[in-house]
C-alpha cells in the first residue's frame, strides 16, 4: 500500500503494478494499516478515518469532531482502531478507539498533539508519545494510568523491548528507556534529535537522528556502533529478520550490517525524500514521488 499526501490511496503488487487507487476526499492522509481481512485504514489531517476494502472500496468513513488526526492507525488485538492527533502543535492532543466498525468507543484528551503511532504491549496498555514531551500508558479502557514528562517533544513513535521496557527519542537529542511503571530507567544523549527508532530480537535498540547519524545500543543502554551516514533531515528505520538495517534519509537508501558496516547505498534524484522502507518478502520497497521496488540481495 502507498499514501499520497493528496488524499489518494494506492494498492501496488509486487511487480509495482497500480492494482487500484481510492480518492479519500481528505486532506492528506497517513500511512495506511492492514487488518486481518485485507481491509485498509488511513486516517487524516482533517479528522476523518476511513476503512476500505481489499480491491479499493469504500467500507466506511467518520469524521471525529474538527480534530486533525496526525498517526497512522493501529490495530488492537480485538480489532480496535487507535489513532492520535489534535488541533495543532501547540494544542491540545486527542487520543480515539473505534470498533472496526467505525464506532467511537472513547477518547482521552492529552497534554499536546500526538503526531506518532500509537504502540500496544502484550497487557493491551496503549502509549502515546505528545508533542508536549510526555509519554502516556491508557488502558484498553481509555484511563490513563499514568504520565511521564521526558521533556523535549517525542515527534516518533514509542517501541517495547525485552521485559516491557519502552523506548523513545526526543526532539532535543536524547534516547530514554522508560518501566512499565513509568519511571525513567536511563536516557542517553545522542547527536541531534531522534528521527526514528527499531528494534531487534535480541533487544537491541537502532535509532537515527536528523542530522544523519545511526546509533545501536544494547538492552541497558550500552552503545555498540555509531555511524554517520551524510543525510541530514527526516530517516526511517526498518529491520529484516537477518538484523540488516535499512534506512531511508532524504534521497539515500542503505543497508547498514548488523555491526554497523554500510553494506550498500544508492541516491535518488535530486530533491527526494524517500519514505520509509517495506519489505516483502525479497523486495525492499520504498515510496518518493513514484514506488519504488528493489530486490534484496
Amino acid at each position: 500500500m502507498l499514501h499520497h499526501r493528496k488524499g489518494y490511496l494506492y494498492a501496488v503488487d509486487t511487480m509495482g503494478r497500480i492494482l487500484w487507487r481510492f480518492d479519500a476526499k481528505c486532506l492528506s492522509i497517513s500511512p495506511p494499516t492492514l487488518g486481518d481481512a485485507g481491509e485498509v485504514y488511513v486516517a487524516s489531517w482533517d479528522g476523518y478515518i476511513c476503512a476500505v476494502n481489499s480491491t479499493g472500496e469504500l467500507i466506511w468513513k467518520v469524521k471525529i469532531g474538527r480534530k486533525g488526526i496526525y498517526s497512522q492507525p493501529t490495530i488492537g488485538g480485538d480489532g480496535t482502531i487507535y489513532v492520535g492527533g489534535g488541533e495543532g502543535e501547540n494544542y491540545i492532543g486527542y487520543v480515539f478507539a473505534l470498533t472496526h466498525q467505525g464506532v467511537l468507543k472513547w477518547q482521552v484528551s492529552v497534554d499536546r498533539t500526538v503526531l506518532a503511532s500509537l504502540v500496544l504491549d502484550s497487557h493491551r496498555t496503549i502509549y502515546v508519545s505528545s508533542l508536549g514531551g510526555y509519554l502516556y500508558a491508557i488502558s484498553q479502557d481509555g484511563e490513563i494510568k499514568w504520565k511521564l514528562k521526558i521533556g523535549s517533544p517525542i515527534p516518533s513513535s514509542p517501541i517495547i523491548g525485552q521485559g516491557g521496557t519502552i523506548y523513545i527519542a526526543t526532539w532535543d537529542g536524547y534516547l530514554c528507556a522508560v518501566n512499565q511503571q513509568g519511571k525513567l530507567m536511563w536516557k542517553i544523549k545522542l547527536k541531534g534529535g531522534g528521527a526514528s527508532l527499531a528494534i531487534s530480537k535480541a533487544g537491541d535498540i537502532f535509532v537515527s537522528t536528523i542530522v544523519g547519524f545511526i546509533y545501536a545500543f544494547g538492552p541497558n543502554g550500552e552503545q555498540k556502533w555509531k555511524l554517520q551516514i551524510g543525510e541530514v533531515g527526516n530517516s526511517f528505520l526498518t529491520l529484516a529478520e537477518d538484523n540488516t538495517l535499512y534506512i531511508s534519509a532524504g534521497r539515500k537508501l542503505l543497508a547498514v550490517e548488523p555491526e554497523g558496516k554500510i553494506k550498500w547505498e544508492m541516491e535518488f534524484g535530486k530533491g527526494a525524500q524517500l519514505g520509509h522502507p517495506v519489505i516483502k518478502g525479497k523486495t525492499l520497497c520504498v515510496g518518493i514521488p513514484a514506488l519504488c521496488g528493489i530486490d534484496i540481495p
